[in-house]
């Protein structure tokens, strides 16, 4: 072979081999594209079935979908699958988890991601106790984006924007705009924003200052004070019925916190019913025994640590059930080690309750 013919051969295999780096690179980019319209398609998928658009409402058949998505590197997805997780939605309440798909949205740059991020880190895995000095710092920046998607109709940004409006963070504090924003989202069947609500006409209800002649029983969680403050079942009517449009959607949060209006009512019934005689007077029987139970269970279930002490408490005391110590330190424990901050106050609770049972 001559060198002008080696040179030929040469250029040939070279334009060859373009020829098939130029193949393979467009066949990685047709694979990545279907891959993505994949994505997108099961993430839309996904969208319909947790917003009941156009097909009956299914979280748990939405979070699979929005899983498969997430795992093709879907920002958004990963961010409904940590919501997913903090919420009980779909899948059973997971902290560690709920933070881990939280920071890799944020990081793909997921609005939801970071607003989801925020929150977690706000409370500090804390559930009721928000660190405001540092959901300033996350929210700030993405309050302005977070109101633009809301006023597009995003349901998720409409709940969120309520819930910055009531926190006076990047806007003006608006118990109005939080309703305005919290409505919207709640009319159409989301739940946080109907939770957030019922909170809202919680602490609204009017309070009756009552004299305390002796402690409550043991398991009302009001303790020895002279004076306490009270609330007639009336008061909760608005509460409840927000509270109760999410806990028929098999929102953990909701069925704890009417299972906590429950209590909080036969607390009230007991007090009013107290004669000269204090507590040693004929009790009043107990009402919504059997709601408050299954409330109670079907959250803890789900993983929500509040209703984990509260159905520990219901079995070390017998409240509403028969008295089973043993039921009781299964829930306390459960509520331990469900990967929160030691410092959660649900959490302190339980181990508190652990610590005082008799050694063995």
């Amino acid at each position: 072979m001559t060198i002008k013919s080696f040179k030929h051969l040469f250029i040939i295999v070279m334009y060859l081999s373009v020829l098939v780096i130029v193949d393979n690179a467009v066949a990685a980019s047709v694979k990545d594209s279907k891959s993505n319209n994949a994505s997108k398609e099961t993430f839309a998928k996904a969208e319909a079935l947790f917003y009941g658009k156009g097909v009956k409402k299914d979280y748990k058949s939405a979070f699979k979908l929005y899983q498969t998505s997430a795992a093709s590197g879907n920002p958004d997805a990963q961010a409904m699958v940590a919501l997913s997780y903090l919420t009980g939605l779909g899948t059973h309440i997971n902290y560690k988890l709920a933070s881990e798909f939280a920071k890799k949205a944020a990081d793909n740059n997921s609005l939801l991601g970071k607003f989801a991020l925020a929150m977690i880190i706000g409370m500090d895995k804390q559930i009721v106790v928000l660190d405001m000095d540092k959901l300033k710092t996350l929210i700030l920046p993405i309050a302005p984006k977070i109101l633009s998607e809301a006023e597009k109709g995003g349901i998720l940004f409409q709940t969120f924007i309520g819930q910055i409006y009531l926190l006076g963070i990047g806007v003006p504090k608006s118990e109005e705009n939080f309703l305005k924003w919290s409505m919207k989202a709640a009319e159409q069947g989301e739940v946080i924003a109907q939770t957030n609500i019922g909170s809202y006409y919680q602490g609204k209800a009017k309070f009756v200052d009552s004299k305390m002649r002796k402690p409550l029983p043991p398991g009302h969680d009001i303790g020895p004070v002279e004076y306490i403050q009270i609330v007639p079942e009336s008061e909760y009517t608005e509460a409840l019925k927000w509270y109760k449009g999410a806990s028929d959607q098999g929102y953990p949060q909701a069925q704890f916190l009417i299972a906590n209006v429950y209590n909080l009512i036969n607390s009230y019934n007991l007090i009013a019913h107290m004669g000269s005689e204090g507590i040693s007077a004929p009790q009043p029987p107990r009402k919504f025994q059997a709601e408050y139970k299954w409330l109670l269970n079907e959250a803890a279930e789900q993983g929500f640590v509040g209703a984990m002490l509260s159905l520990g408490l219901c079995y070390e005391y017998g409240l509403d059930c028969p008295q089973n110590t043993s039921d009781a330190v299964e829930w306390y424990h459960k509520c331990t080690e469900q990967g929160l901050n030691s410092t959660n106050v649900f959490v302190v609770s339980c181990q508190q309750r652990l610590d005082a049972q008799p050694k063995k």
